[in-house]
């Protein structure tokens, strides 16, 4: 699971500086999506420059940023980076690109650690990406990542992120990081007192073309959980989900027995769709263990919105079945903070990441 778990976490760094090694107390890098710092990179398996041209895993773009989907087939020596709109097409052996309107260019690639490194710049102006690099007032590097849904100027942004880079910065200082996807390395942004802080999912019947476009509208990044039986019957929407941004992990419906077998079988079928599989799973079972997924437990006897949002001091997640309209306008007309669920995130009383 350590494995997995580092592997999705470099998913949502598209583009780094670099940096020189990070052991015990060393350099990280923190990646900022929009206005959040979700996670940060140690420098592992980090990005680095060959001559003037950034190289990153290839599996950066599998994010969802930007609405990116990733087919990498090592047999054919293909990589390609695809949205509904655009495509770009890397031929390994040939060492040439092409893109949607069959334009061909040449690309160098690198194996580093037995993992594929591509040049970043290209690839991510291709599909409207733009990434600043920042600098915290305590001197680390903040890669900033924006698809043009960002509120907060970089100013804003980096102060509101010091808060979280002091607590990294002195857990890297007690040898607590040294592997990512724990949880209080991953604890929300501190705030201060006042609006609630909401990790919005949406689950059943909210899983919808209306939420998603309430969720457009209002310019809201969420988590959808869905199970096999909803990406089957409605491929073209979990595409439009993934499309806008949004985090997708699995779920099992009420009915399902075995939680397991259910949460495979719409990993499955999410790979069917889109060409990954997510590691994040919602459960109703407290009962329920797993090292295979990121798990997130849904409370018995669901909260309303009003109730969370009266915890203002402690993080909740909120797992929207229905009305999620109304959901949507209370929680702008109280102004609560909403980060983006990833599978590093930890809720206390909620994560169970292995």
């Amino acid at each position: 699971m350590i494995k997995r778990a580092l592997a999705v976490v470099l998913l949502a760094a598209v583009v780094i500086a670099c940096i020189p090694a990070a052991s015990g107390a060393g350099t990280v890098c923190f990646i900022g999506i929009n206005d959040s710092v979700p996670l940060y990179l140690s420098a592992n398996e980090v990005p680095y420059y060959k001559g003037n041209l950034l190289y990153v895993p290839y599996t950066v773009f599998q994010s969802g940023l930007g609405g990116i989907a990733v087919s990498y087939n090592i047999e054919k020596g293909s990589l390609v980076l695809f949205t509904r709109a655009k495509r770009l097409v890397y031929d390994l052996e040939a060492g040439t690109l092409t893109d949607e309107a069959q334009k061909v260019s040449n690309v160098n690639v690198v194996y580093k650690n037995g993992i594929l490194f591509i040049p970043v710049a290209k690839a991510a102006s291709h599909f409207g990406l733009t990434a600043t690099m920042l600098t915290s007032d305590s001197g680390s590097p903040v890669l900033r990542f924006t698809d043009g849904g960002q509120k907060l100027d970089d100013a804003t942004f980096i102060r509101k992120a010091e808060n979280l880079i002091s607590i990294i910065l002195a857990q890297e200082g007690t040898g607590q990081n040294d592997e990512v996807g724990k949880g209080s390395e991953t604890e929300p942004e501190e705030h201060d007192a006042g609006p609630a802080t909401i990790y919005l999912a949406f689950a059943g019947e909210a899983v919808s073309a209306q939420t998603l476009g309430a969720l457009n509208d209002m310019k809201i990044s969420a988590a959808f959980f869905v199970t096999a039986e909803q990406i089957e019957a409605a491929p073209d929407l979990i595409r439009a989900i993934y499309a806008q941004g949004h985090h997708i992990g699995i779920t099992a419906a009420p009915e399902d027995g075995d939680i397991e077998t259910a949460l495979q079988a719409a990993d499955r079928a999410l790979d069917r769709v889109l060409f990954f599989k997510s590691i994040t799973a919602l459960v109703s079972s407290n009962e329920y263990t797993t090292e295979t997924y990121a798990v997130f437990k849904e409370r018995n006897g669901l909260d309303t919105i009003d109730a969370v949002l009266e915890k203002a001091q402690t993080p909740q997640l909120f797992v929207c079945r229905t009305d999620a309209a109304v959901v949507l306008q209370t929680l702008l007309q109280e102004q609560a903070y909403l980060p983006k669920l990833h599978e590093t995130t930890y809720i206390p009383g909620i994560s169970e990441t292995t």
